[in-house]
């Protein structure tokens, strides 16, 4: 290391000693996949077109439920994560830096489920295998659509927001779609 670079390395150790809390806010809040998670979170939250739930929200991470009847919700129970209720199907956004990959996944069963919520499960697996003809993932789950969008960051945020809830829009549909027809099925099967 050059006598320049051990300079600037000792004056960054000074400055971050000295300022730690609001460089670590910085990084956090300056982050972009902090800022589009709570932009994308807020749109789910607050537009009425989507009809659903946020489920889960956490850093890159959202875990969103369409609006289903309150039954339909109970069979789609498959055990609990200790951080959140645990559902046999969700749409899941991951967000990482400028990209946003949303997708319809169905979990995996769950040790903890009784019966009734094994026989359910039971009965989504047989729709996405059969008549989705989708097949479990290494991680236990089934991962229906995946749609990604790019969305840069503007200095003009009312801009940016328009730009992500246009992305959102127009990739969600899909995924809705996708799970209000396994739905039927699951409603409408036996």
């Amino acid at each position: 290391m050059g006598s320049i670079d051990k300079e600037m390395v000792d004056l960054c150790r000074k400055l971050y000693v000295e300022h730690k809390e609001a460089l670590d806010k910085i990084m956090q809040y300056g982050n972009t996949t902090y800022y589009l998670t709570e932009v994308i979170n807020e749109i789910l939250d607050n537009e009425q077109i989507y009809n659903g739930k946020v489920i889960l929200k956490n850093y890159g991470h959202i875990v969103y439920l369409p609006h289903c009847k309150s039954e339909t919700r109970e069979k789609l129970q498959c055990g609990f994560q200790k951080d959140r209720e645990y559902l046999a199907l969700t749409i899941s956004i991951e967000i990482k830096d400028e990209n946003v990959t949303i997708y319809l996944q169905g979990s995996g069963r769950n040790e903890n489920n009784t019966a009734e919520q094994n026989n359910n499960y039971d009965k989504l697996k047989n729709i996405f295998e059969k008549d989705l003809n989708k097949k479990i993932n290494k991680w236990g789950w089934y991962i229906l659509t995946d749609t990604n969008f790019k969305s840069e960051v503007y200095t003009n945020n009312e801009e940016y927001i328009k730009k992500v809830k246009d992305s959102l829009y127009d990739k969600l549909a899909e995924p809705i779609a996708e799970f209000n027809k396994i739905i039927s099925l699951f409603e409408n099967m036996k």
